[in-house]
Formats: C-alpha cells, sequence, structure tokens
C-alpha cells in the first residue's frame, strides 16, 4: 500500500516480478489518489503510476477495503507513511483494519541524515515547535497500538529505533541492491562521463506540492548556477560531466535548463565508473559512499543559512567528512577530496547495511523471512 504514485522504478526497486517467480503472489494498492488527491491532480499522477495488472489504483476508503478483502494477503506492506493531517481519521482507519485482518510490515529503508528537527528564532516559535511536537506524539498514538508485526531495517539508525517494539528483518537500503548488481557487472558496465551530479529536482520537486513546503530557490538562477559551477569545475579537473537527473524530475524541462549533458540512467552504474559525485543531500549518496567515490557537496548561493536543506548538507558532510562549498565558491576548491575510508564504513552501518546483515538482495531476505 502506497500514497505517491507507485511508478516502474518502484516496481523494480521492491523486486516485485523476482518475489512472484518464487512463488508469492503480489498485489500493489495505490492510494494516492485517495489520500493525497490534490497532489496525485497536481503531478498529473494518472500517467506516472506503472500499468501493470498486480497495481490497482484506489479512489476512496471502500476501493481500500475492497480489495484488501477480495486479495485477502498474509501480509501487508502499510507504505502509506503512518500519521498526517490529511484524511487524520481514514488514515487512522485504514491502519486498524490491516492490522486486524492481516499481518503488518514496513519498510525503513531510507535512512539518510536529513535535518528532522524544528528551526526557531524567536521563544514565540520555540512555544508553536513544542506545541507541534506534542501534538505529532498525541496523533501518532495509534501507529503505537497498531504496531507492525515485522518492520525491514537498512542501518543501525533505524535498528535501535524498532530493537524492542518489533520483529525486525535485517536488510538494507534499497540502493544497496543497484549497488550489489553492479558491483556483480562491473566488467560489463561502459560509461564516458567521470563527474556525476546528483540532481535533485532541487527547485521544484513534486514532494514539495504535497508537504506544502520547499527551498524557496528561483528556477531558472538554480539552472544557471549550477550549471555554470559544473561547467567550470569540470574544466579545471579536466572531467567529463553528466547530471543524473532525480527520478521525479521533468525531463525535457531540465535538458532545456541545464547547459550540460542529462540522463535518467541508472545512478549506480553511472556512479560506478565516476571519478568524482557531486550533491546537495541527495538519497543517491549512498551510492557514492558504497563505491567509495569521491564526493563534493555544494550548496546553491540562494538556499537560505536556517533552511532544512542547508542543515541536511551540513551533516552529510559532518558525517563523512567530505567537503561542502557554496556554487559561487569553485575557487577554493584546490583538489579532488580524498575519500575518508572509515568515515564512508561508518555511514554504511549507520544509514545503508550493518555488517550483521546477510550479503543478499533486498527481496531475498524478506522473502527468506515470511
Amino acid at each position: 500500500m502506497v500514497s505517491s504514485p507507485f511508478t516502474k522504478s518502484d516496481y523494480k526497486k521492491y523486486g516485485i516480478s523476482n518475489i512472484t517467480k518464487l512463488g508469492f503472489k503480489f498485489l500493489v494498492l495505490d492510494c494516492t489518489p485517495f489520500l493525497e488527491l490534490k497532489f496525485y491532480i497536481d503531478i498529473k499522477g494518472e500517467f506516472k503510476v506503472f500499468k501493470d495488472e498486480s497495481v490497482i489504483t484506489c479512489h476512496s476508503k471502500k476501493d481500500i477495503f475492497q480489495n484488501l478483502k477480495k486479495f485477502n494477503p498474509d501480509w501487508c506492506i502499510d507504505n502509506l507513511g503512518g500519521f498526517s493531517k490529511r484524511l487524520y481519521f481514514d488514515r487512522v482507519q485504514i491502519r486498524f483494519f490491516i492490522k486486524k485482518n492481516f499481518k503488518v510490515i514496513e519498510y525503513k529503508l531510507k535512512s539518510i541524515p536529513f535535518f528532522k528537527g524544528l528551526i526557531h528564532q524567536n521563544s514565540f516559535e520555540l512555544i508553536k515547535n513544542l506545541v507541534k511536537i506534542s501534538l505529532i506524539k498525541i496523533l501518532s498514538i495509534p501507529w503505537e497500538v497498531a504496531k507492525p508485526d515485522k518492520v525491514v531495517i537498512g542501518g543501525f539508525s533505524e535498528y535501535i529505533k524498532f530493537r524492542n517494539n518489533a520483529e525486525i528483518i535485517q536488510a538494507h537500503n534499497f540502493d544497496y541492491d543497484n549497488y550489489k548488481w553492479c558491483s556483480e557487472r562491473k566488467s560489463f558496465i561502459k560509461s564516458e562521463y567521470n563527474l556525476i551530479f546528483l540532481d535533485e529536482d532541487f527547485p521544484c520537486h513534486s514532494d514539495y506540492l504535497r508537504d506544502g513546503v520547499g527551498p524557496s530557490i528561483n528556477e531558472e538562477k538554480y539552472f544557471e548556477e549550477i550549471s555554470n559551477f559544473l561547467i567550470n569545475f569540470s574544466s579545471r579537473f579536466k572531467l567529463k560531466p553528466i547530471i543524473k537527473l532525480h527520478p521525479k524530475a521533468n525531463f525535457s524541462k531540465s535538458r532545456r535548463l541545464y547547459k550540460l549533458p542529462v540522463s535518467n540512467k541508472d545512478t549506480a552504474k553511472l556512479i560506478s565508473k565516476s571519478e568524482v559525485v557531486i550533491a546537495h543531500c541527495s538519497t543517491s549518496i549512498q551510492l557514492a559512499v558504497l563505491f567509495k567515490k569521491p564526493l563534493i557537496l555544494v550548496v546553491p548561493d540562494q538556499l537560505a543559512e536556517n533552511s532544512v536543506w542547508r542543515k541536511s548538507i551540513d551533516n552529510f558532510s559532518r558525517i563523512l567528512k567530505v567537503p561542502v562549498f557554496k556554487s559561487s565558491e569553485l575557487n577554493k576548491i584546490k583538489s579532488i577530496p580524498v575519500v575518508n575510508i572509515q568515515s564512508y564504513n561508518n555511514y554504511e552501518e549507520n544509514f545503508i547495511k550493518m555488517k550483521s546483515s546477510p550479503d543478499k538482495f533486498s527481496w531475498e531476505i524478506i522473502t527468506d523471512n515470511l
């Protein structure tokens, strides 16, 4: 069960074709049109959903319940995101319904050191944030009561949250599957580009429409600024750059606004053949970590110093011990940074995969534990 359009890449990410080959029956209920209708309309979700008989779009609570009863699964993966003020009581009903009738699994495989604190600049904002925290704790109680039967986790940062609450399946973040696949086929992967920029669709990410908040960055200035930085950086260090677009980015729009080649090819393949990776605070940074690639973090000049995005970039920099520069500070970059292997290994343990988890694809680990 998902609350964001279930795409072709999601189908691959969850290993559905591999799971069905093992004899499991799999059904995806895309609940976005019901739970996130405005978001679904704004992003034209009906054109993004993967067309397959195993993927059903639900437009009402009745649709959800009827399809669940008809399919009658042994296990239900609840990926609806838990607490939300939108249709709160409907979400509570759905959670208690699946908990009562099926065994519930939650996937916690997207951990990154994104800043999750609350920012306040005066006493009034501090009080407002404290009230907000209290309300969130109260409204999240139904999900504490209807706990999952199993939780799939990646790194240690998720393990410590759930070790006393549910039966844990130690797996790894989804990007590790891509890393493993590429590592096994490394000699067959070819790429003419050796500088990769991990685009995040930073000024116009579709999730901003749902969350009602964004980094307040002018689109045209952003694309101009980042393009110029990458052109000058690649020229200085004699590298051939390519921009790996975010999966949800508008390809034609991005290709028009960036001054460099853009790609929607597999991120792991591109990073595996790169010499250096440049990013803001993308989840795909973990692929640079796994492939042990030099990493430089870039802060758009327009980005506010006290924004969650700036604080998240600083978190990545601190944990990985990698340099961070504003896009106008190219002259401060004297060389390609050396990878701090210990920091990368610690990051992998905390956010991607613990040493104690099996070295298998995530879908193999999960099905072995059902």
